[in-house]
């Protein structure tokens, strides 16, 4: 995911420029992200503000007001529904999850909040009116505790979560192999069920009539991709300008890669070459009174990906 993109200066269009005076400009919200260009395998998230990070197989950041492409939902009672809006998916009586079914190998990541009701599940899945399932789950019934349950066309295994995690956002992850199916909360382990599910099933969230609602802020399924480049908006200093130093700010894991290299331009036009930004956050493109930076971002293991959340460029 690290090609590093070297060029001849070039006429291009110019993009619309972002004028600031203040010495610094800095990239950290969805909006500032989708104002430059990812290429195909680049996926703005909304973890927190904003961040660049691969593409998954499945991403939902649930903006808008409609569920996203490629996503059902189905009540199970009358008036049963799952909405977008404010960011968030708000599952009340209905089944909401991906048209698409997958095979084992896969990792699902979601923040949630659980509320104290009775069949409120998160996970993979079918129709969750029979298995199979590896699901976290308020239970049937139940309400009252946060479990792990894994179940097959053979076997079954439901773990009651200590702690309490029912009200609040948290950040879960499943993975689901050939012949096992492990269970995060908050990046830490809370069970690993060895039961193996060779069904085919997707990702899933589901509320039963009555109490609290469930909510899922955003929600990814790996593998991602290996790699990919984006292209920030162009930067305009309003006049002629040394640009000084590039401060990321970055969330990766050892198997995954970020890099950065910059360019300059005088007129919007014609293009500096791309130039490696150094260890200590150095940029050795030439003055300029325009700026880029872009984002190589790789990993070795598809089952994570590297995110940027913030840059800042001072000159």
């Amino acid at each position: 995911m690290l090609p590093t993109a070297t060029s001849t200066p070039t006429a291009v269009a110019t993009p619309r420029p972002t004028s600031a005076p203040s010495g610094t400009f800095t990239d950290t919200t969805v909006s500032d992200f989708s104002a430059g260009t990812p290429d195909a395998n680049t996926y703005i998230a909304q973890t927190t503000d904003g961040e660049v990070m691969l593409a998954p197989t499945v991403g939902a950041e649930f903006s808008g007001t409609t569920l996203p492409t490629g996503w059902f939902s189905a009540p199970w009672t009358t008036g049963g529904s799952a909405t977008v809006s404010g960011g968030l998916l708000t599952v009340d009586a209905a089944l909401a999850g991906t048209n698409a079914y997958y095979s084992p190998g896969h990792s699902l990541e979601f923040v949630a909040t659980f509320g104290a009701n009775t069949s409120e599940h998160v996970g993979f899945g079918t129709d969750l009116n029979a298995p199979p399932w590896a699901i976290f789950s308020t239970g049937y019934p139940g309400g009252t505790t946060l479990m792990a349950r894994t179940r097959s066309s053979s076997a079954s295994i439901d773990t009651t979560l200590v702690g309490s995690f029912l009200g609040a956002p948290h950040r879960y992850r499943i993975d689901w192999t050939a012949s096992n199916v492990v269970y995060y909360i908050d990046g830490v382990q809370v069970a690993s069920h060895a039961i193996a599910i060779a069904d085919n099933m997707r990702p899933v969230a589901s509320d039963l009539a009555g109490g609290p609602t469930l909510s899922v802020d955003w929600l990814r399924m790996s593998p991602y991709v290996a790699s990919s480049i984006f292209t920030s908006r162009v930067f305009d200093a309003g006049t002629l300008t040394t640009w000084i130093g590039l401060t990321p700010t970055i969330s990766q894991a050892p198997p995954t890669s970020v890099s950065f290299q910059t360019r300059t331009s005088n007129d919007g036009a014609t293009w500096s070459n791309w130039s490696p930004v150094g260890s200590n956050g150095g940029i050795a493109s030439p003055a300029g009174r325009y700026f880029q930076y872009q984002i190589s971002l790789g990993t070795t293991d598809v089952t994570v990906s590297p995110a940027v959340a913030q840059v800042v460029v001072s000159h």
